[in-house]
């Protein structure tokens, strides 16, 4: 797990069974005495190699979602929830702090940082009661929250429709049209830094080329649709996103250098930055093959808020979004079938 949290894979899937008399990882099927060995990693480790993650300095702000696939009614409480408060503890956004704290609004990511609040943990059953989830107590563990498509019945942006995948389920091979397509949790097998790769629709490769400052400014390149830090005084046009509709984006019709004080968006549009891989490929769209400036500025380190709400927006609606993509570093899942993995 080590490896692909360093690749940038910010959401695991754990197949928590007890069998030999430990809570253990492993990608069984509902008889788990047909594959269930005592080399199998311990739940408690699984938990663990996480936390050692998140405690270097450099990983602490990094936001991971756990994803308990358990099959059935099995029990033992304690030794599901207790490596998670043994080890995660306070970072764990809890069902109760969803309620009560967040009174059942899903926080934006910036919030869950300020908070300390950087692992959310959910669970479903795929097994032969789908409709059952197994939470030990609500304690630490969140039911399911979003819907499992298996990958045949994804087809690329703008379609959305069925097609018939390579196998009963499919192979994701590229994750580029699923970010199009705002797919928030895909499940991939033998992950590499070549599909990562696909998954990130915003800064270019070896962007940003020079450090960020409160005073940099940044674009959407024509040439490839990706962001770069760019000169503050070119002329560009300016994306423009619809007030009411954060999925509607206009080019703005006049051209100027990078600025957040001036109004350069019309009525009911304001200069803003693509929240996710759907509203950036409707940018794109609506850029028609112009580089546009994006306002990056309220990432920036220092950022200064002009005060002015008419010229820029954090867009309201992505307080109930947990996939707030913006970063280089994507939140996506890989299925983790600790018997097949080497640690």
């Amino acid at each position: 797990m080590t490896d692909m949290l360093n690749m940038g894979i910010r959401g695991v899937e754990l197949d928590n069974w007890f069998c030999l008399g430990r809570m253990r990882l492993a990608h069984l099927a509902e008889n788990f005495r047909m594959n269930c060995q005592d080399d199998d990693k311990l739940f408690t480790d699984g938990i663990k190699e996480i936390a050692d993650w998140l405690n270097i300095e450099s990983n602490a702000q990094e936001i991971i979602r756990i994803y308990l696939n358990e099959k059935s009614d099995q029990g033992y409480d304690q030794l599901v929830n207790g490596p998670i408060n043994t080890y995660l503890g306070g970072r764990v956004l809890t069902p109760r702090d969803l309620n009560e704290t967040y009174h059942g609004t899903w926080p934006t990511l910036r919030q869950m940082k300020k908070d300390g609040k950087n692992v959310v943990i959910a669970t479903a059953s795929s097994g032969d009661t789908p409709d059952k989830v197994f939470t030990h107590g609500d304690l630490f563990i969140h039911k399911i929250y979003w819907t499992d498509r298996p990958i045949k019945e994804f087809t690329p942006y703008p379609e959305f429709l069925d097609y018939d995948g390579p196998t009963r389920v499919g192979v994701i091979t590229d994750l580029s049209d699923m970010m199009k397509c705002r797919i928030e949790f895909p499940a991939c097998d033998h992950v590499n830094p070549e599909l990562i790769k696909t998954a990130v629709y915003t800064w270019a490769e070896s962007e940003p080329s020079v450090p960020l400052t409160r005073n940099s400014c940044v674009m959407i390149s024509s040439e490839d649709n990706r962001w770069y830090v760019e000169g503050c005084e070119e002329e560009m046009h300016y994306a423009c996103q619809n007030a009411n509709d954060p999925n509607d984006w206009i080019m703005s019709e006049s051209r100027g250098p990078y600025t957040i004080t001036e109004i350069v968006c019309p009525p009911s549009y304001k200069f803003s930055v693509p929240h996710n891989g759907y509203r950036h490929q409707k940018l794109i769209e609506a850029a028609n093959g112009t580089s546009v400036w994006i306002n990056y500025s309220p990432w920036l380190p220092g950022y200064d808020d002009p005060g002015q709400e008419a010229l820029t927006t954090e867009d309201p609606s992505d307080a109930t979004d947990m996939q707030l993509s913006i970063m280089v570093r994507l939140l996506f899942a890989v299925i983790l079938a600790t018997t097949l993995i080497t640690y």
